[in-house]
This record gives C-alpha cells, structure tokens and sequence, in this order.
C-alpha cells in the first residue's frame, strides 16, 4: 500500500527499445563519423582487408582501447622479408574511436611503386566502405611523402619514418575531431 503513494515510476526503455535506439543512430551515422562512432563498424570493415581484426577492448596504458590487425602482405614472398600492411583502433573510451591507422612497413624496396598503390587502395577501399572519397589520401600514398588533409568527419595525416636499422613506414592516420592523437 505504501508503494502506491509515490506515484507513478518512469519506465524504463525495454532491452528491444534500446537496441532500435541504438540502430537508429548507428543508421543515421555516414562517412568518418560512422567509423568512430561505431568500433564494430571500424573492424569489420577492416576485416575485409583480411586484417583479422581483434575485438576493440581494454588495452594496457595508453590509448585505454585498441583493436590491433594482423599484417597483411602487400609485397613478397613471406612476411618475414614482403612488405606489410597493419590496421590499428585506438580511442579513450569504449564506445568510440578516437584515431584508425594503417601502417605500410616497407622491407623490399624492389616494387615500390607497386607497393605503394596496393597499399594506397587498400586504404582507398577502406574508406570507400563508409562512402568517403579518399582520392587526396590515394595520391598522397602513391607519392611516398609526407602530407596532411581535411575529411568531413576528421583530419587525415601521412607520416614517414625513415630506416634506421629498421624497415621504413609509411603511416596513414585518421583522427576524430577533438581527440588527442595518442600512440597505438
């Protein structure tokens, strides 16, 4: 009896209304935005690349989350002496991708040329999944220099490290507006 005095209790959303909620967002997102905002999205997507693409879950230090691929060969004969491509997720929280990388370890030199475009359609194609023209990103890649660029949904950003020992990498970044740029 006691109970019937307080008054009505808000209702909570049922477990079938939260998930309409969530597809409806999840529907309305496009483009970048739909890649940071949607984790599972981000790893399927690079999942078609063969980068078989781990869960993005808790990671030790910083960034807090990541979703590592495993390399894929772009050119050669093993991945012990071919050049590799590698894709990685990092964000701050669970529910969203702060930056996505994808990684060209060169170590055969010999078809660059032809490295660098199967790498540049690699990341092509990833973006086209999310109908992003990726065509800036594409030229940069194929011209094997340091650039940077604007996306609707982010900013985009090529770096190079030179051999020292070490193979060299070319290193293709997309950040999320407002996210601060941390090491995968």
């Amino acid at each position: 009896m006691a109970l019937s005095a307080c008054g009505p209790t808000a209702k909570e959303p049922t477990l079938l209304e939260q998930e309409a909620a969530q597809e409806n967002r999840v529907a309305s997102l496009s483009g970048l935005d739909r890649v940071f905002e949607v984790p599972g999205a981000a790893i399927d997507a690079a999942n078609l690349f063969d980068f078989q693409v781990g869960p993005y879950a808790p990671a030790q230090g910083s960034p807090a989350f990541r979703a590592i691929g495993k390399p894929v060969l772009i050119y050669g004969e093993s991945r012990e002496t071919g050049n590799l491509a590698s894709f990685v997720a990092t964000g701050s929280t669970a529910e969203q991708i702060d930056a996505v990388t994808f990684t060209l370890t060169i170590k055969d030199d010999r078809e660059l040329d032809l490295t660098l475009r199967r790498f540049a359609r690699v990341v092509r194609g990833y973006l086209k999944r999310f109908e992003i023209d990726g065509a800036q990103v594409e030229a940069a890649v194929e011209a094997n220099d340091a650039a940077k660029g604007q996306l609707p949904e982010g900013i985009w950003e090529l770096s190079r490290t030179p051999a020292k020992g070490n193979p060299d990498q070319l290193i293709v970044t997309f950040t999320r507006p407002g996210a601060t740029r941390q090491s995968s």
